[in-house]
């Protein structure tokens, strides 16, 4: 797979995202095992240099979606995510009780030491 040429990219959603969707919408919690799994983590890898974990608790979440439509998937997608950050050693940023700019200079922290 050819890489796309950034100096950092900031995605909302990608490819390990699927996998969570995935994962959370089949209630399928060993797709990450699974061979459908194992292909999306190497792509995920293999598309992106480094990985950082932007995450909040689970009642922060909640709060933060209350009326989203698959709000009841927030807790499952959460536990996924979790999983995948311990599986892929990826460095993490909790903006569970942080302001907005004090969690973006937390991330661009991070990106200098992965870099």
């Amino acid at each position: 797979m050819k890489k796309l040429h950034a100096d950092i990219l900031i995605a909302e959603r990608g490819i390990l995202d699927f996998l969570v969707w995935l994962t959370a919408t089949l209630r399928w919690p060993s797709a990450i095992r699974s061979l459908p799994g194992r292909i999306t983590l190497a792509l995920a890898v293999s598309s992106c240099s480094k990985l950082i974990y932007v995450r909040a608790d689970r009642n922060i979440l909640l709060e933060r979606r209350r009326g989203w439509r698959d709000e009841a998937l927030i807790p499952f997608e959460l536990v996924v995510y979790d999983t995948l950050a311990s599986i892929l050693k990826t460095p993490v940023v909790d903006t569970s009780r942080a302001s907005i700019s004090v969690s973006l200079r937390e991330v661009l922290r991070v990106v200098g030491e992965v870099q």
